[in-house]
């Protein structure tokens, strides 16, 4: 039989409907098989990236394994931490009040006198001239008075 005869021959055939419990097994084992056949390359992979897959890899409620009842609990009291926060909340007022502004002459004469003290301290340092000191006399050296004791 050549190969054409036998792709008429199965063409003819009608296609059969898969039993509804073998369709999940199938697949399962078609995606292990796919799984070993190309690996993904860990070696290629951030650390962090590799323990991120293999975290999602796993179900959810593995994360959460020591004890998933205090995790919920956890995160209930942090909503209600949340919601207690939102509602404590001082509404905002409704426009800035005027009264509480600088006028602008004060402004002026602020940035003036910093202007001022800018300029004055910018300026270089001259010290008085002080007259030079007398050297003071030379001092008897006090190797010859130097006592020996012994106690």
């Amino acid at each position: 039989m050549k190969p054409d005869d036998l792709e008429r021959q199965i063409g003819r055939q009608p296609l059969r409907e898969i039993p509804p419990g073998w369709r999940e097994p199938i697949l399962k084992a078609a995606r292990q098989a796919a799984l070993r056949s190309c690996p993904a390359r860990p070696d290629r992979l951030a650390p962090w990236r590799r323990a991120v897959l293999a975290l999602l890899d796993r179900r959810p409620s593995a994360l959460l394994w020591p004890s998933p009842t205090a995790w919920a609990a956890l995160a209930a009291a942090w909503i209600g931490i949340l919601a207690a926060q939102l509602a404590m909340r001082e509404p905002a007022p409704a426009a800035p009040a005027r009264e509480a502004s600088v006028p602008a002459r004060a402004l002026l004469l602020a940035r003036l006198e910093q202007q001022r003290l800018l300029a004055r301290w910018s300026e270089p340092f001259e010290s008085p001239a002080l007259a030079p000191t007398k050297p003071a006399p030379p001092k008897p050296r006090s190797e010859a008075r130097r006592r020996i004791g012994f106690a």
